[in-house]
């Protein structure tokens, strides 16, 4: 798992060097880890846009899986703007 200071750069090169449900696990972790650490949605938003986006052909071309649901969850956290209650319903499904 990372490191707790969750370096974006070093999570896609991790999750890029992962396989199967390591990459659910990672990114599980990732997630629930810099929910609970960050309150900023700014910050928030920038870390998972940056996250998202630098794994996104992957996951469309290279066919890397993601659980559905964590998937929504990497989406939905890089959206500019969410409802109040979106980190506590991620949290809930995680």
């Amino acid at each position: 798992m990372p490191n707790a200071h969750l370096d974006k750069k070093e999570i896609v090169r991790q999750i890029k060097n992962s396989s199967g449900k390591e990459i659910d696990e990672l990114l599980t972790y990732v997630i629930k880890e810099k929910l609970r650490q960050e309150k900023d949605t700014a910050k928030l938003y920038k870390f998972f846009t940056y996250i998202y986006e630098n794994l996104y052909h992957d996951i469309i071309f290279k066919g890397i899986h993601i659980d559905e649901y964590i998937e929504t969850a990497l989406e939905t956290l890089a959206m500019p703007i969410y409802e109040s209650d979106t980190v506590d319903n991620i949290l809930k499904i995680l």
